[in-house]
């Protein structure tokens, strides 16, 4: 990307979204891009739980990670599956590319660099496969983080997302949400 479309930071114009904050409980405001960006990010995990639990490609995926021998028997073509998980994978990082560049007012091709360990942090203490899980876990890194920089000192913000995920991989290794594996190595 930086070949292509140089290192420099690029912005959204201005008059792209309103930037009047508007008020919740009283004491609280959002500014209205950051409730966009909430509201599209929900229902892009509702909509991504609904596919993997109820849609005929969710369960060709959840088949395949089972057991992809097994899945081969019962006719799925493991390799389209595969190919379309990959896809969507894709696509849902392209999004949330565009919701952070939208909620930054700001694009480069290193956006992510930033943000990228605290997502693994999230994946892990959420449970690997529990959306939900994921959902909660990511909450609570976000709030370790703002917290973290409101109360203390902002070099240390990483240091207590990553004390959290050492701390579930010593207790719970699946993760918060995760399920426990039952079969032996």
């Amino acid at each position: 990307a930086q070949g292509v479309f140089g290192a420099q930071v690029s912005r959204f114009p201005p008059e792209i979204y309103p930037t009047t904050p508007i008020p919740l409980f009283g004491r609280a405001v959002i500014a209205p891009i950051q409730g966009l960006v909430m509201a599209l990010a929900l229902a892009l995990m509702l909509v991504l739980r609904v596919l993997i639990e109820r849609a005929p490609l969710g369960r060709a995926i959840r088949a395949i990670a089972w057991n992809e021998r097994t899945a081969r028997l019962l006719g799925i073509n493991v390799d389209w599956v595969i190919a379309q998980t990959f896809f969507l994978s894709g696509a849902l990082a392209g999004a949330a590319g565009v919701l952070l560049g939208l909620a930054f007012n700001r694009l480069e091709p290193t956006m992510g660099n930033e943000v990228e360990l605290a997502g693994l942090t999230v994946i892990i203490v959420g449970g690997m496969g529990s959306i939900g899980g994921a959902a909660a876990a990511a909450f609570l890194v976000g709030m370790m983080r703002v917290l973290s920089v409101a109360y203390l000192d902002s070099s240390f913000r990483d240091a207590f997302v990553f004390a959290l995920l050492i701390l579930v991989l010593l207790v719970r290794p699946s993760g918060i949400f995760g399920r426990r594996s039952n079969g032996r190595a």
